[in-house]
């Protein structure tokens, strides 16, 4: 299998993501200080079944910064954003959370 992709979304903020495989969507979350590279030993064996995505938050790695305060509600916005509104990305969607952080702010705002 060949490497993954590094997909950016327009808007504000821009959103990188890495992306490998074809199936059901498997989102992996990175925890504070880390970034979407903390995914790319795992990616290749969960693409063999899943289109994997490694994604950077606002205000990590290859994503822009976020204007203001700080609203977690913000990240579960971006990966709405990222993910249910293309049109090639189906709403049936797994994640997977290094961090208690990102899960819980995903989970408490009706993305899990």
């Amino acid at each position: 299998m060949s490497g993954w992709t590094t997909d950016y979304v327009a808007g504000s903020p821009r959103i990188a993501a890495d992306r490998m495989g074809d199936g059901p969507l498997l989102v992996f979350l990175h925890g504070i200080g880390s970034n979407r590279t903390a995914w790319h030993l795992q990616l290749p064996a969960f693409a063999e079944h899943f289109t994997a995505v490694a994604w950077d938050a606002r205000g990590y790695g290859l994503s822009e910064d976020y204007d203001g305060d700080l609203d977690f509600g913000d990240f579960s916005g971006d990966l709405v954003r990222h993910y249910l509104e293309q049109d090639d990305w189906t709403p049936d969607i797994s994640r997977f959370g290094i961090d208690i952080w990102m899960t819980t702010t995903a989970i408490s705002r009706g993305f899990a």
